[in-house]
């Protein structure tokens, strides 16, 4: 994870005349891409502040306590996403792959979240930069939710949790596809611009791609 965030980083233009607003959605533990993020911008010296979205308690009360006195990041204990999404976007696209990770473990997954109430209503800023490191086959009504508060430059950086063809690296599902199978669901939804594929040479991440809409 540390090596693909700071090669995407690299070929991040930045804004260096105001406060950089990253949006993360899927904090986990804290010890991940949270890390890293902070890790990057700190190294950049620029101003930047991270709100992070963890819907999942058992993670975000072991995250919050990491970022407890940080003066740059913020966990919250939401999802990012609508409940309708989740209905109409999310569970029809997803698909079977090994065990444990079967279609209907994860149509279970969803249907727990579909009884939380933890749910983003609103927020007050435009992100730059939207990290999505979620749940398999969320991606797209996060995107969903996401894409009212972007500005025409916003980035999204989008892990790709089925491997592209070819690769040997992710360990994605089937169906094996020239692009990975988040992209082909999002694709259906939007017209992505501007993308970048970061292949995964270490087993230690997934791949990552990113877009603007």
């Amino acid at each position: 994870m540390d090596l693909m965030l700071k090669t995407i980083f690299k070929d991040i233009n930045l804004p260096k005349d105001r406060l950089i607003n990253i949006l993360e959605i899927g904090t986990g533990y804290g010890d991940g891409s949270t890390r890293v993020l902070n890790e990057i911008m700190t190294e950049t010296g620029l101003p930047y502040f991270i709100n992070s979205y963890e819907g999942v308690k058992e993670c975000f009360d072991i995250s919050s306590k990491l970022y407890l006195n940080s003066v740059n990041t913020k966990i919250h204990n939401e999802f990012f996403i609508k409940k309708i999404d989740i209905i109409e976007m999310v569970i029809p696209n997803i698909i079977n792959d090994k065990p444990p990770l079967t279609k209907e473990h994860y149509i279970n997954t969803y249907h727990d979240y579909l009884f939380q109430e933890n749910y983003v209503k609103n927020i007050d800023y435009k992100p730059d930069i939207i990290l999505i490191d979620s749940v398999r086959f969320s991606h797209v009504g996060i995107i969903n939710k996401c894409k009212q508060y972007c500005h025409k430059n916003t980035l999204f950086i989008m892990e790709e949790d089925f491997a592209f063809q070819g690769t040997g690296l992710g360990y994605g599902g089937p169906p094996e596809t020239p692009i990975g199978y988040e992209q082909t669901i999002v694709s259906k939804y939007f017209n992505l611009k501007n993308i970048k594929y970061y292949t995964s040479k270490t087993k230690d991440s997934w791949n990552f791609i990113t877009f603007t809409l």
